[in-house]
């Protein structure tokens, strides 16, 4: 007989499976690595689809005993292998192979020399018996059909359609209970590994949840007790013994009255503290809550103008060579960005009053700088007014495309007697020539206007003065006190001027002999105020004098009594 080849087959002389390899054709057929084994009696075909499985097959029989290309001292080889991918030219001592016809379509097979060819043997494909049934079990389900291609055919009667399991040919089902019995046993033990594993698992799970039951409930208790510090602290605030917690927007509008009835920063430090508590970080537009973003377009101009290198990250050379309507439509992204990024100003309505608090990022749900405010026009109008673009909740803002380019062809096209000076000072470069440019048409851009010049008096030499008036005087009033701030024009040889530009101040120590030196710059007069405040320096405006431009009446009033009350 022959049996049929395909792919790449390897071939086993059948006597020597019961002769050399340990355990002979039982434990041969057992440990086969697929269900392609076909054989005559006389030669075993196993096929394989890629020479590496091969290989590795190979390697296996060779050390269960078998000979392949002298791999043994025996004088014939117990193994051959035919490969259809590379062709077979080799001739082989004991094997012979071709292609031959059966029942009219020809076959690739081989056959054991000399031996008859009348018969085409093909592979079972029938499926190995399951190692774990028991003999007991295995007679009641299964029953014998067939011996085909060395094997015990059996059918499973339990299933609908017929399925067939085999045995190695003489195998009884107590020798396959036995063979398999270690393998049972390590199945056995990796069960109980995987149960205790779950066992351990799941008592681990149970740690962790109550570990996080108790760490929650810990929270809730901490919360429940900040909360309750909390609403103690409001009443005793509001002096009532207690406060109707179901009522926040009650409690809050009580809290802004006191507010705005002891003037305290406590207060607002407060009403921050029950806005984060309750959550008050939605808005209710029916109920009168609004909310406002605003951009600087002047700083988004200067930026384009004297800081395109920082402020866009390329040589100001690709600047020069966009269009002009590439430029505009650059401006116009830049500030819808900056709407996107700026952050925005909730208001919230409780009862007659509006708070307001700053958000940059509304997904950290953190506010800041709390405002209270009493007339909501007066807030609307403060961002209509405040030459910023804008938009709220109630309106669509004060900006369009037309808007835009109106601003952009005013403020970035049209050029202006500041821009090289201003430039200068926010690239900290050019500054000395960009001054002395300044000064040569200092008197062409400034005159005799008085609005940029300014005078400062230390804090310290108002006191010492006012001090040595009352000292020689006796008690003096505010009015004595104002005198001592006032500046005749007379003798104004030197002190400062303040230059504004796109939002930009820019100040620079004068004198009427040497004119502008030492320009410093600022983002606003906020900026610039504050600086000279921090420096202890009282700052007045030649123009107008009186009140200070970074100290309020109220302020003034109050170093004036310490000072009066220090020596009276």
């Amino acid at each position: 007989m022959a049996v049929f080849c395909e792919f790449i087959s390897v071939i086993i002389r059948r006597d020597s499976i019961d002769k050399y390899f340990s355990g002979g054709w039982n434990r041969f057929v057992l440990e086969l690595p697929n269900y392609s084994m076909l054989t005559d009696g006389e030669i075993v075909n196993v096929g394989f689809m890629n020479p590496s499985d091969t290989a590795s097959y190979l390697d296996f029989l060779k050390g269960e005993g078998l000979q392949y290309r002298q791999s043994g001292s025996r004088e014939i080889n117990d193994i051959e292998d035919l490969d259809r991918f590379n062709g077979h030219l080799e001739k082989r001592s004991w094997l012979e192979f071709g292609d031959r016809e059966f029942n009219g379509q020809e076959f690739f097979c081989c056959w054991k020399k000399d031996s008859s060819i009348d018969t085409l043997i093909f592979s079972s494909w029938s499926n190995p018996l399951p190692r774990h049934y028991e003999p007991e079990e295995f007679n009641k389900k299964f029953k014998f059909i067939r011996v085909e291609n060395g094997l015990d055919i059996y059918s499973f009667t339990s299933y609908k359609e017929e399925r067939e399991f085999s045995l190695p040919e003489g195998m009884s089902i107590e020798e396959h209970y036995v063979y398999y019995s270690d393998w049972r046993k390590e199945q056995e033990n990796n069960r109980n590994k995987k149960a205790e594993e779950l066992i351990k698992q799941q008592k681990d799970q149970e740690l962790i949840e109550a570990e996080e039951k108790k760490d929650q409930e810990s929270k809730q208790a901490q919360k429940k007790m900040v909360e309750d510090d909390l609403y103690i602290k409001i009443a005793k605030a509001l002096n009532l013994k207690s406060v109707d917690r179901s009522d926040s927007m009650s409690i809050m509008e009580k809290l802004i009255e006191h507010a705005i009835k002891t003037n305290d920063e406590k207060a607002i430090d407060l009403i921050d503290e029950f806005w984060h508590d309750i959550g008050f970080g939605f808005l209710d537009f029916d109920a009168g809550d609004n909310f406002y973003a605003s951009v600087d377009p002047h700083w988004a101009v200067a930026s384009m103008k004297f800081d395109w290198e920082q402020y866009i990250g390329s040589e100001e050379s690709e600047r020069d060579e966009m269009s002009e309507e590439d430029l505009f439509n650059f401006f116009k992204e830049r500030i819808e960005y900056e709407f996107e990024e700026s952050g925005s100003l909730y208001v919230k309505k409780f009862g007659k009053y509006l708070l307001s608090a700053y958000i940059s990022d509304p997904r950290e749900g953190r506010f800041t700088g709390f405002s209270i405010h009493k007339n909501e026009r007066k807030l609307n109008d403060q961002y209509k007014n405040s030459g910023d673009f804008y938009m709220s909740g109630s309106d669509q803002g004060n900006w369009n495309d037309q808007v835009l380019k109106e601003f952009y062809d005013e403020h970035f096209l049209k050029p202006h007697h500041l821009d090289n000076l201003l430039g200068a000072l926010i690239r900290n470069e050019g500054v000395e020539a960009a001054t002395v440019e300044f000064n040569k048409t200092i008197k062409v851009t400034i005159a005799d206007d008085k609005k940029p010049m300014m005078y400062s008096i230390s804090i310290d030499a108002l006191i010492f003065d006012f001090e040595e008036i009352l000292k020689e005087e006796g008690n003096q009033s505010f009015e004595t006190f104002k005198e001592l701030l006032k500046m005749d024009l007379g003798d104004f040889y030197d002190g400062y001027i303040a230059l504004r530009h796109h939002n930009y101040v820019m100040t620079a120590d004068w004198s009427l002999f040497s004119e502008c030196s030492s320009f410093r710059l600022f983002y606003g007069d906020w900026d610039m105020k504050n600086d000279y405040r921090d420096l202890g320096q009282i700052l007045l405006s030649l123009d107008k004098q009186y009140p200070p431009l970074n100290y309020t009446d109220k302020e003034m009033r109050e170093l004036y009594d310490k000072c009066a009350k220090k020596l009276l």
